[in-house]
Protein backbone atom coordinates (compact mmCIF):
# COMPACT_ATOMS: atom_id res chain seq x y z
CA UNK A 1 0.00 0.00 0.00
CA UNK A 2 1.47 3.31 -1.08
CA UNK A 3 0.46 6.78 0.08
CA UNK A 4 2.16 10.07 -0.67
CA UNK A 5 3.10 12.62 1.98
CA UNK A 6 1.37 15.18 -0.22
CA UNK A 7 -1.94 13.57 0.82
CA UNK A 8 -3.78 15.73 3.36
CA UNK A 9 -3.95 12.87 5.89
CA UNK A 10 -1.61 9.97 4.96
CA UNK A 11 -2.50 7.86 8.01
CA UNK A 12 -6.19 8.09 7.19
CA UNK A 13 -5.41 7.07 3.61
CA UNK A 14 -3.54 3.96 4.86
CA UNK A 15 -6.47 3.11 7.14
CA UNK A 16 -8.93 3.43 4.24
CA UNK A 17 -6.76 1.21 2.02
CA UNK A 18 -6.64 -1.46 4.74
CA UNK A 19 -10.39 -1.21 5.22
CA UNK A 20 -11.00 -1.47 1.48
CA UNK A 21 -8.75 -4.52 1.23
CA UNK A 22 -10.53 -6.17 4.17
CA UNK A 23 -13.89 -5.64 2.46
CA UNK A 24 -12.58 -7.14 -0.77
CA UNK A 25 -11.17 -10.13 1.10
CA UNK A 26 -14.63 -10.93 2.46
CA UNK A 27 -16.14 -11.24 -1.03
CA UNK A 28 -16.22 -14.62 -2.78
CA UNK A 29 -12.64 -15.74 -2.12
CA UNK A 30 -12.79 -18.39 -4.82
CA UNK A 31 -13.03 -15.74 -7.55
CA UNK A 32 -10.35 -13.38 -6.27
CA UNK A 33 -6.58 -13.51 -6.95
CA UNK A 34 -4.22 -14.86 -4.25
CA UNK A 35 -3.19 -11.40 -3.05
CA UNK A 36 -6.70 -10.92 -1.68
CA UNK A 37 -6.28 -13.75 0.80
CA UNK A 38 -6.31 -12.71 4.46
CA UNK A 39 -2.95 -14.28 5.37
CA UNK A 40 -0.71 -12.15 3.14
CA UNK A 41 1.92 -9.67 4.28
CA UNK A 42 1.03 -6.01 3.99
CA UNK A 43 3.68 -3.43 3.16
CA UNK A 44 3.08 0.23 3.88
CA UNK A 45 5.13 2.66 1.81
CA UNK A 46 5.10 6.37 2.53
CA UNK A 47 6.24 8.11 -0.64
CA UNK A 48 7.88 11.52 -0.23
CA UNK A 49 8.93 13.86 -3.05
CA UNK A 50 11.78 15.97 -1.65
CA UNK A 51 11.45 18.52 -4.46
CA UNK A 52 7.90 19.42 -3.43
CA UNK A 53 7.49 18.50 0.23
CA UNK A 54 8.98 19.33 3.57
CA UNK A 55 11.19 16.69 5.14
CA UNK A 56 9.63 17.29 8.55
CA UNK A 57 6.21 16.22 7.20
CA UNK A 58 7.74 12.93 6.04
CA UNK A 59 9.47 12.30 9.38
CA UNK A 60 6.31 12.95 11.39
CA UNK A 61 4.12 10.78 9.16
CA UNK A 62 6.70 8.00 9.03
CA UNK A 63 6.75 7.84 12.83
CA UNK A 64 2.95 7.75 12.92
CA UNK A 65 2.94 4.95 10.33
CA UNK A 66 5.35 2.86 12.41
CA UNK A 67 3.19 3.28 15.49
CA UNK A 68 -0.13 2.63 13.74
CA UNK A 69 0.76 -0.17 11.37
Amino acid sequence: MVVSTSHLDPMDAFAKLVQQQNLQQQQSPAKLPKWFMTNIYKYFVLLHDVTEGEESKYVINDKKKKISF
